[in-house]
């Protein structure tokens, strides 16, 4: 035998042999719907109000004006540099670097990779994030690549561009390294040091890449 359900959720077969039962459980469907429809309707009355819905949220002005002072270094770029590192050879590199303004433009997206110039292997291959973080007023790297891995470190503007560094890097023996990138409109010229004490360097790298010229039909 099919006991057929109906919408109430209420059997047939239960229906017929409890009339009584199932008014009942029709009146407190009924009570409940009345109750749930308000909450609903107001559910979605704070929803339309918020910035997911209906709206275009809108990016800090602090965070924005703060990245006004890298606007130089956006663009695509390529060039050459060479690395030393444990005191080893130079190893010359061809390298190509992208630079992108993200999330309503707080944010600066960059992605690099470089080969050597005598075996065409890979030197460097990494992303990373910039942005400025208006609650602790300062620049932030937040970065993925080789050999480095997983980078946090506190961004700070110098003349002509800004310098980021690892301290320590377990790998070089608690040694102290920074990198001190300069841009303008033409090119971008990247240094690398490592210090023992913070206060004499020595320059394990250094590139300089040329701004290339991007048709608006590659973009």
């Amino acid at each position: 035998m099919i006991n057929v359900v109906t919408t109430d959720g209420l059997s047939l077969d239960g229906m017929m042999q409890a009339p009584g039962r199932a008014d009942e459980e029709r009146r407190r469907g009924g009570m409940r719907r009345k109750t749930l429809v308000p909450l609903l309707l107001s559910a979605l009355g704070l929803l339309a109000g918020s910035p997911v819905l209906g709206q275009d949220p809108t990016p800090h002005a602090a965070q924005l004006e703060a990245m006004k002072k890298l606007d130089l270094w956006v663009g695509e770029w390529k060039g050459a540099g060479w690395a030393s590192f444990g005191g080893g050879p130079r190893v010359e590199f061809n390298l190509v670097e992208r630079v992108e303004r993200k999330v309503g433009g707080t944010v600066l997206f960059v992605e690099g990779r470089g080969t050597t110039k005598a075996g065409k292997e890979v030197a460097h291959d990494g992303i990373a994030l910039v942005y400025f973080d208006d609650k602790a007023q300062r620049y932030q790297w937040h970065g993925h690549d080789l050999p480095w891995g997983t980078i946090d470190a506190e961004v700070k503007l110098v003349d002509g561009g800004f310098e980021w560094a690892l301290s320590p890097h377990v790998g070089d023996g608690g040694a102290t390294v920074r990198f001190t990138i300069r841009f303008d409109e033409n090119r971008w010229r990247e240094v690398g040091e490592i210090s023992a004490d913070g206060k004499s360097w020595n320059t394990f790298m250094e590139m300089t890449l040329e701004r290339q010229k991007v048709s608006r039909g590659t973009r």
